[in-house]
């Protein structure tokens, strides 16, 4: 249909390790496989960066690993020709201020758009608005609240909380056509969504959202149609 769009969103991208590797050598077809055209085809695509990307470490205090990829690995997000990546998750903040302040300042140079994550707190409930073949689409980027959240401190990832999630789709649902709440959180490699998460992806359908796209359990967790909008509970991970 001539007023058709396609959007293609996936989970976690983390370019470490391997990912690393290939991404510093230019092998982007290696890291992205047959999905490629799919990503290339859409009218616009959206990926969860799952990590800073940064030349300088400076690892926050926590549990489990402080994560962080070359600042050349933005080179495969534009050849992939990712249009905007979601910042809320639990790394992006692994590498401290600076790290968060790199990776958006890299991703503003290379002109690929950001939601999520901020270096203010007005700057990381920011709604993304993008007018895609006439329709005004906005994008929300949600994070459970672990060691990437804004707590204390006025950087970071745009924490779960209802209140304030519910009061930015209303906002976003008077600018747009279309509102995707996309959340980063459940339970890591558990293929089911939670009471909790159900009732809170539902409740965000009936704040006013049209589609709501889950990942970070590292595993596919399921979908389903509530009241005739797709809610999906987790993607798994993207690479």
């Amino acid at each position: 249909m001539e007023d058709s769009k396609t959007i293609f969103i996936a989970g976690d991208y983390a370019p470490v390790n391997r990912t690393e590797r290939l991404s510093k050598e230019g092998k982007y077809t290696e890291i992205f496989g047959n999905i490629l055209p799919y990503i290339q085809q859409a009218d616009y695509s959206v990926i969860n960066l799952e990590c800073p990307l940064t030349n300088e470490k400076s690892p926050i205090l926590k549990t489990g690993p402080a994560l962080y990829a070359d600042e050349s690995c933005i080179n495969s997000l534009k050849y992939a020709g990712i249009d905007l990546v979601t910042l809320a998750n639990n790394h992006i903040l692994d590498q401290g201020y600076n790290g968060l302040k790199n990776t958006l300042d890299l991703c503003n140079k290379n002109k690929i758009n950001t939601v999520g994550a901020g270096l203010t707190r007005k700057e990381a409930s920011s709604i993304f608005y993008s007018e895609i073949k006439k329709t005004t689409i906005a994008f929300l980027s949600i994070a459970e609240n672990e060691w990437s959240t804004i707590q204390d401190n006025e950087y970071g990832a745009n924490a779960l909380n209802l209140v304030d999630n519910y009061n930015s789709i209303i906002e976003a649902k008077k600018n747009a056509d279309i509102v995707i709440v996309i959340v980063h959180g459940g339970y890591e490699t558990y293929n089911l969504p939670s009471i909790r998460m159900q009732r809170t992806y539902r409740f965000f359908i009936d704040a006013g959202a049209d589609i709501v796209v889950g990942h970070h359990t590292h595993c596919v967790s399921g979908y389903e149609y509530y009241k005739g909008k797709p809610v999906v509970y987790s993607l798994g991970n993207f690479v």
